[in-house]
């Protein structure tokens, strides 16, 4: 009876150790797993990694550097002053508007050359400048200037040039002493008029004029040296623009005496 107790048990010995196998076995690989130890489905606490922090979306790309504003253009250079010795907005015409502290004495000429007035800058009863001017009854040019030791006046009269009879150039300055003060100069002279000679380019005519009564005599020769009146283009005669230009009509007379000489006898005194 002892020995069949022993055969009994030892099939139980084997199932026991086969159960025990498959249970083994079975917790690797059966129903759970080692993310399923439990066989439920459903991962085991602690058994599974942390689930990693997802990651978010990109960073934003920096902004791009504005770029440089473009730099400002050089403002335009300023206008150069006007001739005549009148700053540019100063015309030097009677009446016009002027600055009593920068505008120059100056000259005026009409176009045809006929008369030139000297002006200078005064101020108004309003406190405003404007131009005032003297002379007008001699034609434009050398002969408003000189000679030496006559009369002038500071206030009109600007720096000028003529030639005198030798046909030397003389500069004057109208001082405060109201006379012309003149030294000799380098230039061309022209043609002869009167006591003096002409400028380079100038003309010289001689406006004579008769006495205002029939037995007045003889016309008195004034001449002038003047510039070339604008209509004559630069080619003056008695039949192309003197006559028209200084009214040389009948009862008065145009004469050329050369290229640049013209006497021109008016009808009255």
């Amino acid at each position: 009876m002892t020995g069949l107790s022993m055969r009994s048990s030892e099939p139980l010995l084997v199932m026991t150790v086969l159960v025990a196998t498959a249970f083994v076995a079975g917790c690797r690989d059966g129903g759970g797993s080692s993310k399923n130890p439990d066989g439920d489905g459903l991962p085991s606490d602690g058994s599974s990694g942390a689930a990693g922090d997802g990651s978010g979306g990109g960073q934003g790309g920096t902004g791009g550097q504005g770029g440089t504003g473009g730099q400002g253009g050089t403002g335009g250079q300023g206008g150069s002053l006007g001739t005549g010795g009148a700053p540019s907005g100063s015309a030097c015409i009677e009446g016009a508007a002027c600055d009593p502290a920068s505008s120059a004495k100056c000259i005026f000429c009409n176009k045809e050359g006929t008369y030139q007035k000297s002006c200078s800058c005064r101020v108004n009863g309003a406190g405003k400048g404007y131009r005032y001017c003297v002379g007008g009854s001699e034609p434009c040019g050398s002969s408003n200037c000189g000679p030496a030791g006559t009369v002038c006046d500071p206030e009109f009269h600007t720096n000028c040039q003529y030639c005198d009879t030798a046909g030397t150039q003389q500069n004057c300055v109208c001082g405060t002493s109201k006379q012309w003060a003149c030294v000799s100069g380098s230039g061309a002279c022209g043609v002869g008029c009167g006591a003096r000679r002409c400028l380079g380019g100038e003309i010289c005519i001689d406006l004579g004029r008769f006495g205002g009564t029939a037995d007045a005599g003889p016309p008195v020769p004034t001449p002038k040296c003047a510039i070339v009146p604008e209509s004559c283009a630069g080619q003056p005669s008695c039949a192309k623009c003197i006559s028209t230009v200084y009214g040389c009509f009948l009862p008065g007379i145009c004469r050329d005496n050369g290229p640049a000489s013209f006497t021109c006898i008016l009808g009255g005194a």
